[in-house]
């Protein structure tokens, strides 16, 4: 069966918030998907996930404008 597990930051600092982001870690985790905003540190964020998730594939994909959460919109800027 397929489960996901969803976690989310809005963190201005990027480490913080890759670490926040990776905190929903479940032991059974595959991969990890991340969204971020175009003008946060994206190299700083996967690299806090990356050492919170450690051997979890990571992809991933910016937006200018915003991301959707299961908390609703959570918008650039």
């Amino acid at each position: 069966m397929f489960k996901s597990y969803v976690g989310t930051s809005t963190n201005p600092a990027p480490r913080s918030a890759g670490r926040e982001a990776a905190a929903v870690k479940a032991a059974d985790l595959k991969e990890g998907f991340v969204y971020a905003g175009c003008d946060c540190n994206v190299p700083e964020v996967l690299a806090a996930m990356g050492g919170a998730l450690p051997g979890v594939p990571l992809f991933g994909n910016t937006s200018f404008t915003g991301i959707i959460t299961q908390d609703g919109y959570s918008g650039a800027g």
